[in-house]
């Protein structure tokens, strides 16, 4: 078995060989894929993980006209990812420490309440929503979860596996977390 922090990078370098396929086929490979992830009526955050990450590999870019160039105007779309994030995670381990308000205050964005069980199609809207704002606003929010994964000097599985598969989906590519690593804190800039 593939130890769990291995996995992204295997699949990475599988949907590197794939994306050489025909639309038609990456088409229905991704169907089937989702089909077998919804055959069991129960979606894990891995699975959802990594079909993010298949689909944003192998789907052609969608560039938006008008981006989000407002942090504030994120609030939504992130609060809903991340508090269902959380819950799944919660869900798949006892050792994550919930992430939404920590990662909201971190930012500078104002506490809203917990949006209770929004399925993971309204997930990937907001997903969608996030993945539309600016380049500089999407690398304030992966720095922000960034200083907040590390504030307890531990990265789990989890953790790494949700920011990977976040900055690769926001077209940002950056080092895997790890504990003691030094990020930038958007707030202060240092």
């Amino acid at each position: 078995e593939i130890p769990r922090k291995l996995r992204l990078g295997v699949l990475e370098l599988a949907l590197a060989t794939l994306r050489q396929r025909s639309s038609a086929e990456l088409d229905s490979m991704l169907a089937q894929w989702r089909q077998l992830i919804e055959a069991d009526q129960q979606v894990s955050l891995t699975e959802w993980l990594i079909f993010q990450l298949a689909s944003h590999q192998l789907t052609p870019r969608v560039h938006s006209t008008a981006p989000l160039r407002q942090l504030e105007s994120c609030l939504t779309p992130l609060n809903l990812l991340l508090n269902k994030l959380d819950l799944a995670a919660s869900e798949q381990s006892a050792q994550h420490h919930p992430l939404c308000s920590r990662v909201l205050a971190q930012l500078g964005l104002p506490q809203v309440p917990p949006v209770s069980a929004s399925s993971w199609e309204t997930i990937e809207q907001a997903l969608a929503q996030l993945k539309l704002a600016s380049p500089g606003i999407r690398l304030k929010i992966l720095q922000g979860l960034a200083v907040i994964m590390e504030q307890d000097g531990q990265i789990t599985d989890i953790e790494f596996e949700l920011f990977r598969v976040l900055s690769l989906c926001f077209d940002m590519p950056m080092a895997p977390l790890r504990q003691g690593m030094t990020i930038t804190n958007p707030a202060t800039g240092s």
